[in-house]
């Protein structure tokens, strides 16, 4: 028995487009054609599956059983399609390697430093977000991702470290030297879903939970933002080096007390599974780890 063979794959990106929007109208606004340009591509491609992928009784479109089945084919062959043709260009392009990173990261160590890593082989292009991205689903080559549970193509770039910091203006009002008086604090911070200082106090210091709730707090919605406002002089906030090791150095931050915590999470580089770009991989390594040596 002969198998059936494919239909022309420019008609699933018609299919999906009509599916998405249920009108060939809008369907046809979308891919810059007419309507009754979709409306024949749809003939032609239930012609060929000899099989009814809309119902048309009513003003409304809508999907058969078969159709719906249909859609998630199809929708899948376009994706592949996208990622191959992404790969594809990233091949004729080696120069280009695309990294996303959080844009504190980005700010603070990548962009002031990039012009050096342009000038090897290798072009860096960056990707900002504070969200856990899919390299795959978003072309990307690498991730520097800060994790205590890194996955199996993950290299360490540097161990992480905990400190209490704040700026020297606060540090001088507030009498920072010596045992902490911590209801006359104000703490900073960066993160609203955990509760990061009541796992220090727990951990580190004799405060119930009820002494913790009644010390002054102001929240931020990123690391970024709290480095910023421990920066500005309006409290303490837990800082992570070798991440915020720029603001020692420059004195716009002070580490109190001491206090230093490693870490279960450091930081990681994430690779895809590329062999031909595993050259690249190690420059970049070498790069972020002299950028994050401490």
């Amino acid at each position: 028995m002969d198998m059936q063979k494919a239909p022309p794959i420019q008609y699933l990106k018609t299919f999906v487009m009509a599916a998405k929007h249920m009108s060939f109208k809008e369907a046809a606004f979308e891919l810059h054609l007419t309507p009754s340009a979709i409306s024949q591509q749809i003939k032609s491609l239930e012609s060929h599956l000899t099989i009814s992928l809309f119902n048309r009784d009513k003003k409304q479109l809508n999907l058969t059983s078969s159709g719906l089945n249909f859609l998630a084919l199809a929708e899948h062959v376009i994706q592949e399609y996208e990622i191959g043709f992404q790969n594809f260009i990233t091949t004729q392009d080696k120069q280009l390697l695309k990294l996303t990173t959080t844009a504190y990261l980005a700010n603070q160590h990548l962009i002031p430093n990039l012009a050096a890593f342009n000038n090897t082989n290798t072009k860096l292009a960056l990707q900002t977000t504070e969200s856990y991205v899919s390299l795959e689903k978003n072309t990307l080559d690498a991730a520097i991702r800060f994790t205590a549970k890194p996955d199996v193509n993950a290299r360490l770039i540097s161990p992480a470290y905990l400190i209490l910091a704040c700026s020297p203006d606060y540090f001088e009002r507030k009498g920072l030297v010596g045992e902490i008086n911590w209801q006359a604090q104000n703490l900073i911070h960066c993160r609203p879903e955990y509760d990061d200082w009541w796992h220090y106090f727990k951990s580190e210091t004799k405060l119930t939970q009820a002494e913790y709730k009644t010390i002054e707090s102001d929240y931020f919605d990123s690391y970024e933002a709290g480095i910023q406002a421990a920066k500005a002089g309006l409290g303490i906030t837990l800082a992570i080096l070798p991440l915020s090791k720029h603001e020692l150095e420059k004195g716009e931050l002070i580490a109190l007390a001491d206090i230093e915590i490693k870490l279960k999470a450091a930081f990681y580089l994430i690779t895809r599974d590329k062999a031909q770009r595993h050259e690249e991989y190690d420059a970049l390594l070498i790069w972020m780890k002299t950028l994050l040596k401490y």
